[in-house]
């Protein structure tokens, strides 16, 4: 149990707080284990590595002046003074192409929501709604997601990981309304019937009557008649306490606050026939964020974190202006006397820390931007920031139960927690992917590290400092060739040229003798990388296509399951929310877990055929075989279509294609012009290839059989001529579909 003794949380109960010492020392313990497997400089190394950085570089790439002797330049990396460093990197070539596979499931996924008991009607139905919601809810949201699902894959391709947060988040905001002495009157006439009413139903409880209730017109009329007085009294200010008063408008709106209160009472006195604005909170209810954690630059997390996301704490951490804070301390209730000290303690980061264990990180760690960002103090005290840490904490009941609670905390506030609450999750709403099949996450290796070990390879066991070369910065071109020279970073060699050069005093035309040897080497790491990534030239093409899969498959498990804890959640928070109307009738949605029997009552899917180069070629060559062998009528042709109408371009198919209620109708609507036109006497035209000729002739056969119309049409030769005709025509584009399934199959199709 949570005391003041153990420094540890063992077990909570769903209302026992623990102590904010408590999770400031499991946050310690977090950053010092994580120090201690080197966690920060891995980070270092990873951002270097991808920017093509080292020490002393300048922004132009030349080497800065020695530390030793200043004013002496270190030997020179490029050709002449000022020459621009146009860097390859590789890293960050292997990196963005990662990235692009792994967008390909958010840009061109379809999601599905399916009951998982499709015999039955009920689930059936409820799928329907369930998949409005997460369109809904996705669609609102779609910047948000797409934007952090790209950081999510740099930070799992760069750094080795990568993590998901999914949170709810209430959304308020301040609406401007008005109020008139007429809305008054009637809210409280009608609070005066109520109150009538539930006075006559006690009375008659008392006397055990069964009369049915209602109001005598003497009653009505006596409750009009107190109102009037009491708005009377109320534009009269008379006697000056106007407190009553000001409690007599918030019954009316119990959101108002009592200044505005005291605002729309002297309106209403200055102008009693005009109507009084005041603006009063809106709750426009929960609505799900999606955040990406960056490993030690935004999150803590304990090193035990599994490659799939288990654990069982999580410390995110915030910087907020006093704005925002302001606003988050009123959305999530925070303590007021633990705000009031917050509130001292602006500009401070985590390596103003004091803590007994003396834990030293870099001064850039931590602060919720990235690598070798560091605030300026100056800026900071007319812009200050608050730094606040939210934890997601599981813990266990005494029965073992688990339950996940939310917090927040300041690490120099030991003795105050801003605010904590139970949720009623079971897990960790956290999605993490590695880049590596491992274990623990912090243990997975990301591109850098693979192009930095490769690189370093080459150079200890080849060429010098020929593999660094290519690592830092592009190489001098090839322009002459030369007896076997080593390059290394700095190093310029010159071979005399003929020629002249404008510019007085440039080595433009004294070139530089490359070793062959080197570029060659330069040539090889890239090889290597990569053949690491199944990218070279003679990598087996299978073995490219296995790797670009598992690398989509990756990117679609993360996205299933980010889908899982945002219906998890709003399945729980959302109560009463808009969604659609049927038939003119509104829907609302008001759904909890049991209803929904949790996370088990619907399957999301998530298809993502089109993310390969020539998959809409083989799923077109594939329906072009389900087509001829389909008797039964058993494939979604419209569904298909869909899909590979997303699968070629997803944004014209979203214009372009119709879904299959649509184009029936569309259809329908077309077919019964063209009847009535033919009895009107209007020619029609007639196209070599008619669109769904069945449809088309199932609605010529039901115009047929309704009463009175072939009669009609029998009495005039011409327009009997014309629906035969019309007739005619649509059976022949019906068998000349099935002359070509035929045709292809030698078998008559149903």
């Amino acid at each position: 149990m949570n005391d003041d003794t153990n420094p540890r949380i063992e077990t909570l109960e769903t209302d026992e707080v623990p102590k904010a010492a408590q999770l400031i020392a499991e946050l310690e313990e977090c950053i010092l284990a994580g120090n201690a497997m080197g966690i920060f400089s891995r980070l270092v190394n990873c951002h270097n590595t991808r920017r093509c950085l080292w020490n002393h570089k300048q922004p132009d790439g030349r080497l800065a002046e020695m530390e030793s002797q200043p004013g002496q330049q270190e030997k020179q990396v490029w050709r002449w003074p000022g020459a621009p460093d146009v860097s390859v990197y590789t890293c960050d070539k292997i990196v963005r192409w990662l990235m692009l596979l792994r967008s390909a499931v958010t840009s061109r996924g379809d999601v599905r929501c399916e009951p998982r008991r499709a015999a039955d009607d009920a689930p059936a139905q409820l799928a329907s709604l369930w998949q409005t919601t997460m369109d809904a809810l996705l669609e609102e949201k779609s910047f948000n997601l797409a934007y952090q699902t790209d950081l999510f894959s740099a930070c799992a391709e760069e750094l080795g990981y990568g993590m998901i947060l999914v949170d709810d988040e209430r959304k308020q905001r301040s609406e401007l309304l008005t109020m008139d002495l007429q809305s008054i009157t009637d809210m409280l006439v009608e609070q005066g019937r109520q109150a009538k009413l539930i006075e006559l139903a006690q009375q008659a409880q008392e006397a055990q009557s069964e009369e049915p209730l209602e109001l005598t017109e003497e009653e009505d009329s006596a409750i009009v008649q107190n109102v009037n007085v009491k708005l009377e009294m109320l534009l009269a200010d008379e006697d000056g306490d106007d407190e009553p008063y000001v409690a007599l408008l918030q019954s009316v709106d119990p959101k108002m606050s009592e200044d505005e209160a005291e605002s729309v009472l002297e309106q209403l006195r200055d102008e009693p026939t005009q109507p009084a604005k005041y603006t009063a909170p809106r709750d426009d209810g929960v609505m799900f964020n999606v955040e990406t954690l960056m490993p030690w630059i935004n999150c803590v997390h304990p090193v035990t974190m599994s490659g799939e996301g288990k654990t069982d704490a999580l410390f995110v951490v915030r910087y907020y202006s006093e704005t925002k804070l302001r606003e988050k301390a009123e959305a999530e209730k925070w303590d007021k006397e633990a705000m009031e000290e917050l509130l001292t303690k602006k500009n401070q980061f985590f390596e103003q820390l004091t803590t007994q264990s003396a834990i030293t990180i870099p001064n850039w760690s931590l602060n919720s931007m990235g690598v070798g960002l560091v605030i300026d103090r100056t800026a900071l005290e007319k812009l200050p920031r608050w730094l606040v840490v939210y934890v997601w904490r599981k813990a266990v009941n005494e029965k073992g139960l688990p339950m996940v609670y939310k917090g927040a905390f300041h690490p120099n506030m030991p003795d105050h927690m801003l605010f904590w609450e139970p949720t009623d999750l079971e897990e960790m709403p956290l999605v993490v992917d590695t880049a590596e099949p491992v274990m623990y996450a912090i243990q997975s290796r990301g591109v850098a590290d693979i192009v930095a070990d490769k690189q370093s390879f080459v150079k200890d066991t080849l060429d010098g400092e020929g593999a660094r070369g290519q690592l830092g910065s592009n190489p001098p071109l090839l322009r002459t060739a030369g007896e076997h020279v080593g390059i290394t970073p700095g190093k310029e060699l010159y071979a005399k040229r003929s020629g002249t050069s404008s510019y007085a005093g440039s080595q433009f035309m004294e070139v530089p003798k490359i070793d062959q040897g080197s570029m060659a080497v330069m040539a090889y790491v890239d090889k290597l990388v990569d053949d690491y990534y199944f990218r070279g030239k003679d990598t087996d093409p299978e073995d490219k296509a296995m790797f670009r899969e598992w690398k989509v498959l990756q990117a679609r498990r993360c996205q299933v399951a980010v889908l899982r804890i945002i219906w998890t959640i709003m399945q729980e928070k959302m109560s009463d929310a808009q969604i659609s109307d049927i038939n003119g009738q509104m829907i609302k949605l008001g759904m909890k877990r049991d209803q929904l029997k949790g996370r088990a009552a619907i399957s999301i899917g998530v298809h993502v055929d089109g993310y390969g180069e020539d998959a809409s070629k083989k799923f077109a060559e594939v329906l072009s075989i389900m087509m001829q062998n389909d008797r039964a009528g058993a494939v979604d042709w419209n569904e298909a279509m869909m899909i590979l109408a997303r699968m070629l371009t997803p944004t014209y198919a979203n214009r372009l294609v119709m879904n299959q209620q649509a184009a029936s109708g569309k259809i329908v609507d077309d077919q019964q012009s063209r009847i009535a036109k033919i009895m009107a006497g209007v020619p029609v035209g007639y196209d070599d290839k008619a669109s769904n000729p069945q449809l088309r002739m199932q609605v010529l056969q039901q115009w047929m059989q309704m009463p009175g119309n072939v009669q009609r049409a029998q009495m005039d030769p011409t327009l009997a001529g014309m629906m035969q005709k019309e007739q005619e025509y649509l059976s022949f584009q019906q068998q000349q579909i099935q002359n070509a399934a035929t045709g292809r199959t030698g078998v008559k199709p149903n």
